[in-house]
């Protein structure tokens, strides 16, 4: 099996940052947060960032919600 560091990516929950983590001599690229199954998940493993990501989504949906229903005139 071959690995492409280049495409590898990390994320490790409540690490310090200097800590870096190698596949042979390159380093693998550390992300804050990632959106896995659009849950999003971050390396202090809070769920603030998910909530964030959420009103958003949420406003939206109401907001086309909202159009309809006064379209329909209720």
């Amino acid at each position: 099996m071959k690995v492409n560091v280049e495409k590898t990516k990390s994320l490790r929950l409540e690490i310090i940052e200097d800590e870096k983590m190698t596949l042979g001599d390159e380093k693998i690229h550390q992300l804050g947060s990632f959106t896995y199954l659009r849950i999003t998940i971050s390396k202090d493993g809070g769920s603030s960032e998910e909530v964030k990501s959420r009103i958003p989504k949420a406003q939206g949906v109401f907001s086309q919600l909202k159009k309809k229903l006064e379209s329909t005139g209720r």
